[in-house]
Order: C-alpha cells, then sequence, then structure tokens
C-alpha cells in the first residue's frame, strides 16, 4: 500500500509538475519541422508536378532518424544530428534531478521513519519510465497533429526521397518497401527509458549532473562510433536493419534495452540499500 502511495506522490508531482518541459520538447518540433520541409522541397513529384508528398512515417522518421553510420574521413567532417541530440538531452535532464529533491524532503522522511527504501527506488523507476513515455506521447501528439494539418499521408510508408535526406547508400530495400512501425515507435522509446535509468543509477555514485553529462556522451560516442555495445545506435532509426544492410537488428535492440532497464533497476537497488540519504546532498 506505501509502495502505491509514494507512486501516485511521484506520478502527481514528478510528472505533472514537469509540463513546461513537455511544451518545450514539443515546441523542438517546430524548427525540426521546419528543417524537414526545407529538405523535402528539393524532391519533386513527377506524378502531381510538384513538392514531393510526404507521410506520417516520413515526419517521424525524420525525427527519431538519428544519422546514417558515420565513416571516419579528412573529407567527411563529423556532423552529429543536433535535433535528434538535443531532444534526448532535454528528456535526460526533465528526469535528472526529481529522485535526489525528494530525497532531501518528502522521500527522506518517508524512509527515516520506518518507509521501504526497495518501495521508495521501484517509485522512482516507475516514475522515470512515465516520464519518458509522457515525452514520446506529448512528440507523437505533435507529429500526428502536424501530418494532418499539412495533409500528409497517415501512413508508415516511407516516401522515395528519404533515403536521398539522409544520405543512405547500402540499404536492405527501396523506402516504400521498409517496414518502420514497430521501429519508430519502441526502438527510440525504450533505448530512452534504458539510458534514463542508467543515468538514474549513476546518480546514486556521483552527482547528478556528472551522471547527465555521462548519458550526453553516451549519445555523441554512438553517433560516432557504429557499433551494438553503443545503446544509442537503437535510438537511431535509420540505423536499423529494417532500413540499413547490415544494420542493428530491432529484436536485438528490444532485448537489450529490456535487459539494461531491469538491470539497472536491480543494480540501483542494491546500491540504494546502502546509500546514505542523511548526509549525501
Amino acid at each position: 500500500m506505501r509502495f502505491f502511495k509514494l507512486l501516485r506522490f511521484d506520478l502527481l508531482y514528478g510528472v505533472m509538475k514537469a509540463y513546461h518541459k513537455y511544451i518545450l520538447l514539443t515546441g523542438l518540433f517546430i524548427p525540426i519541422s521546419i528543417e524537414f520541409e526545407f529538405k523535402r522541397s528539393g524532391f519533386t513529384d513527377i506524378t502531381n508536378d510538384g513538392v514531393a508528398a510526404k507521410t506520417l512515417g516520413d515526419i517521424a522518421l525524420y525525427v527519431f532518424g538519428g544519422m546514417k553510420e558515420y565513416i571516419p574521413s579528412p573529407n567527411d567532417p563529423f556532423l552529429f544530428p543536433a535535433f535528434w541530440l538535443l531532444f534526448y538531452i532535454i528528456i535526460f535532464y526533465t528526469t535528472l534531478y526529481y529522485p535526489f529533491k525528494d530525497l532531501n524532503g518528502f522521500g527522506k522522511q518517508i524512509i527515516v521513519h520506518g518507509g521501504s527504501r526497495k518501495s521508495w527506488w521501484l517509485s522512482k523507476c516507475l516514475w522515470n519510465a512515465v516520464t519518458v513515455s509522457v515525452f514520446f506521447v506529448a512528440i507523437w501528439m505533435a507529429i500526428l497533429l502536424y501530418a494532418r494539418i499539412t495533409g500528409a499521408g497517415m501512413t508508415f510508408q516511407i516516401s522515395p526521397y528519404m533515403r536521398e535526406i539522409f544520405e543512405l547508400n547500402e540499404v536492405v530495400d527501396s523506402p516504400e518497401k521498409w517496414d518502420v512501425r514497430t521501429l519508430l515507435i519502441v526502438g527510440p522509446w525504450l533505448t530512452a527509458i534504458a539510458l534514463s535509468l542508467v543515468q538514474m543509477v549513476l546518480s546514486l555514485l556521483i552527482k547528478p549532473i556528472f551522471s547527465f553529462i555521462v548519458s550526453v556522451i553516451i549519445l555523441i560516442v554512438s553517433a560516432y562510433y557504429y557499433s551494438p555495445v553503443m545503446l544509442g545506435n537503437y535510438a537511431m532509426c535509420v540505423r536499423s536493419a529494417q532500413i540499413m544492410t547490415n544494420g542493428m537488428p530491432l529484436k536485438g535492440g528490444i532485448v537489450y534495452c529490456v535487459v539494461v532497464i531491469l538491470s539497472s533497476v536491480m543494480i540501483g537497488m542494491v546500491i540504494f540499500r546502502n546509500y546514505d540519504i542523511l548526509n549525501r546532498e
């Protein structure tokens, strides 16, 4: 019963009070959509004799696509996808401080007066996952609204020009045949939860701001290194085996994320058993 009271408190104050950050993230979609329209305007539809049409899948892929595999070359400088990185930075920064602010207030009182550390930690893990999920619901609502208002096709079929926009060479098939529904909906969301929980565990060992820096470094290194070990690769949809030859396997990525999520919950629980809540700020 105490766990559910903690969870209700976390969802009320930890999720709802962050509404301005959801607005900020949704606002980020405006420059993303402008950039997308600018790039799309360079492609014409020979059938309609005008700018190539777009679909819901095109828009979502542009938001969650990331960048193709980077191969170091003197003539090809590394330019990470700024909007993609900023999207995750906002999420990770939002999930950074609330657990430890609560631990210096309401949470500390609960634990000191006989509350369960296990309940507190599990509640914060669920709060973390729900907060990340709300961010993705918000951005998907923005994508759906934009697609509806601008007359985009409400399908997940990918237009041929998306291959050119991402400058993809070795792809599994023509873009119209890419199966991206699960990739777009599940991949980035599950990866964000996994990385956010890793960040929360690290915050038990080092200062939260340093764990946040580690999260950002993981994203940047993932963009630079095309490796199945680097978790951030699974948040870049254009690097998936659904799109690229020898790409990251979607099922393998999902399993990897679930393992990281469960491991973070368990490892964090063990660490928090001996965590000094009285003297550590």
